[in-house]
């Protein structure tokens, strides 16, 4: 079965790169993620970097609904999928992209990466976009008293799209 789902695996990946849409993704990895043995979803998590590491939004942006929508959402794979993603740290694109997608990731796994991105201001916007998701979106998962700490470090513009409304909402 290994053989079998790694064909699998490559042959959805190439159809990707034809057709690169999230329901390819979904009806292609996703309802078989539980198949999947330890060198399966070693190559799987690789190939996810890889394409995040794209610099073109058709690529990029299908990948990163799908890692919101399916495996940041989902518990059983949320914390593997996380560390392989961001352990060892990966391109500076495919990080942006997966900060902004992290709102249902849970804020006990988030906090490591943020405490280790916060004393570059390059990365403040982009923190500031994963706690804006996670305070907002449907599954979005935060700690409001630390967020709001976070927050407070981060060296945004006072009419950057949003901020009121996750300060408000921090405080309240």
């Amino acid at each position: 079965m290994e053989g079998e789902n790694q064909v699998k695996l490559e042959l959805i990946s190439l159809f990707y790169a034809a057709l690169p849409t999230f329901w390819l993704l979904v009806t292609g990895f996703e309802w078989h993620l539980n198949e999947l043995n330890y060198k399966n979803l070693a190559w799987l998590w690789l190939w996810v970097r890889s394409k995040l590491e794209m610099n073109d939004p058709t690529i990029t942006q299908p990948l990163a609904y799908f890692l919101w929508c399916t495996v940041f959402e989902d518990p059983q794979w949320v914390k593997e999928a996380w560390n392989k993603l961001v352990y060892p740290m990966p391109a500076e694109k495919a990080l942006q992209t997966i900060l902004v997608c992290s709102g249902p990731v849970p804020f006990v796994i988030k906090k490591r990466l943020y405490d280790e991105l916060i004393m570059n201001p390059e990365w403040h916007y982009y923190i500031y976009r994963s706690l804006y998701y996670s305070a907002f979106d449907v599954y979005g998962d935060y700690d409001q008293k630390e967020s709001l700490k976070l927050l407070s470090k981060l060296k945004l513009d006072k009419y950057t799209e949003g901020l009121a409304e996750l300060i408000a909402k921090l405080k309240a």
